[in-house]
Formats: C-alpha cells, sequence, structure tokens
C-alpha cells in the first residue's frame, strides 16, 4: 500500500540525521493527537513499521497514535546494542514520557524481531557487543541485556502511569513460498560447512509449528519474566493467532498470504491480528475502555 509506505518512511530513522533533528522530525510527523486523553505509541524495529495499518485502524477509533521505527534496531534498546540506536532511543524514551505525562498516561507497544535479534542463528545479533559469536551463552546474556532494558524503561513509564506491553514472537517463516530456491539452497547447506546439510522446517505449506515453539521458548520465558517482575509490563502473544494449525503454522489464511517474507506480516497479516491485540489491550490498558 503506497500510503502505508509513505508513512513508514516518514516515520524511520537511519541513525544519518543528528539526534535531534531526527527526533524533532519523527514528533512532528508521526504524532497524530486527538481529543481523547493516553497515547498508544508503536515503536520498535521495522516490525514496528510493519503496523501502520493498525496504527490507521486505531486513529480512526479516535485514539492518539505515536510511531516510530528504525531497522534493525531492536526495543526497548538494551546495553551493548548498537552505539547510534541505543542513543536515539534512549532520546526516544524521555520524549515519550514527557507525552505520557501530558496526556495522562498511555501505552507502548515493542514490536521487535526477537529470533532475529536473541537467537544463536538470528542474523542481528552482530549488532550486540553480548552476542556477536552467537554461542548460547553469549546470547543468553544478550535476551538478559534486553530484559533489563525493558525492566528501566517500565519503571519510568510507571511514574506517568503508562504500561509497556510487548509483542513476544510471532512465527517465522525461513521457507517462503515465493523465495523457495533461495531457502531451499539455505536450508540444505551452510555458507561455511558445504555440503554439511541443514535442516528445512518450512514447506509451502508452512513451517513446523513445534521447531518455531522451541525456537522461540527462550524468549517467551524472558518476556514472561519481566512481565511478572513489573507490574506494568504485560506481554502479548501473538502466536496462537498466527499459528492456527496443528502441526503447521501457516503462511496464508482464506488463500491470503500473511506475510510479505519470512518474517515480516503482510498487510492482511497486520489487519488479521489487529482485532486481536485490540482487544487484548481493552482488557489490559486503562485507557481503552
Amino acid at each position: 500500500d503506497v500510503r502505508d509506505q509513505a508513512i513508514i518512511e516518514a516515520c524511520s530513522t537511519t541513525g544519518k540525521e543528528p539526534i535531534p533533528v531526527a527526533l524533532h522530525r519523527i514528533l512532528s510527523s508521526c504524532l497524530w493527537p486527538s481529543r481523547r486523553k493516553g497515547l498508544i505509541a508503536f515503536a520498535g524495529d521495522s516490525h514496528a513499521g510493519r503496523m501502520v495499518p493498525m496504527v490507521w485502524m486505531f486513529g480512526a477509533q479516535g485514539f492518539p497514535m505515536f510511531l516510530h521505527t528504525r531497522e534493525g534496531c531492536g526495543y526497548p534498546t538494551p546495553e551493548g546494542a548498537e552505539p547510534a540506536c541505543l542513543a536515539f532511543n534512549a532520546q526516544l524514551n524521555a520524549a515519550l514520557i514527557g507525552l505520557f505525562r501530558e496526556r495522562g498516561g498511555g501505552v507502548v507497544v515493542a514490536e521487535s524481531y526477537f529470533q532475529g535479534h536473541f537467537h544463536p542463528e538470528g542474523h542481528m545479533r552482530w549488532a550486540y557487543t553480548h552476542a556477536p559469536d552467537g554461542s548460547p551463552d553469549s546470547v543468553r546474556r544478550c535476551l538478559q541485556a534486553y530484559q533489563s532494558a525493558a525492566g528501566v524503561l517500565a519503571d519510568r513509564l510507571a511514574t506517568v502511569g503508562a504500561l509497556l506491553v510487548i509483542v513476544a514472537p510471532k512465527p517465522d517463516h525461513e521457507y517462503f513460498a515465493r523465495h523457495w530456491d533461495e531457502s531451499y539452497r539455505y536450508c540444505s547447506r551452510q555458507w561455511f560447512q558445504s555440503p554439511a546439510s541443514r535442516p528445512c522446517w518450512g514447506s509451502p505449506e508452512g513451517t513446523s509449528r513445534r521447531h518455531i515453539e522451541e525456537e522461540i521458548a527462550p524468549i517467551r520465558s524472558a518476556l514472561a519474566a519481566v512481565a511478572r517482575a513489573h507490574p506494568n509490563v504485560r506481554s502479548y502473544d501473538p502466536f496462537d493467532r498466527l499459528c492456527q494449525g496443528k502441526d503447521r503454522c501457516r503462511l496464508r489464511h482464506n488463500g491470503v498470504s500473511l506475510y510479505k517474507d519470512d518474517n515480516h506480516l503482510s498487510r492482511a497479516g497486520v489487519l488479521f491480528l489487529a482485532q486481536d491485540l485490540k482487544t487484548f489491550l481493552e482488557r489490559e490498558a486503562p485507557l481503552l475502555p
């Protein structure tokens, strides 16, 4: 959708601008106030950018909205992350605290590609000083740093009556129908160990539910621990909504693809998830009666 892409570009930062300039631009372009109190702020990496249809939906219902997305930059951003990402999001957090204070509270919806950031094979782990080698111990330290960052942000949000809702890992699909050849080569041979084979858990029909659940179990556990430790943290788990098959998580619903690629939701996928998230927020967030 052309309009969605225009919003994604307007609400993205890349590190090329000075932080004060980028922050002013985002707050000027990507804050949609209304007469209603509170604020729903979506923030995160490129997965947050895919939430634009959800932003439109909430905005059309009169909710004040905010969006920020930064590719490769997990949110909340842990110590050890890429310095420019860490520095910008520190300033963004301060700005959001001010907005929640002015508007009488609200909710931050943190949306990141957890498997890419906090999995031994995650393609973004290189950005963290804690986990460049992908060893289980280094990834565990990196996930612990994320838990700490989420706790710090939650404590700050609590002072202004705001919640932190962290979107738990969504099913991702290493095998995507439109990229079958590339995916097949990736699954059958690792680049550094030819001709050693690597199991491919996906097919055009979807990916093994059990495999995905095993892959994301440590991340789910870490998010649950943050929620237990901080009364204003909620973990929204979209897994069952997006994975309704008993054995496989499907790429399509009623013939429509829920995915833009192997891990980003399509516009249809976001809208498929939207009502479920809205129901969750209505139950958990005081600003949504």
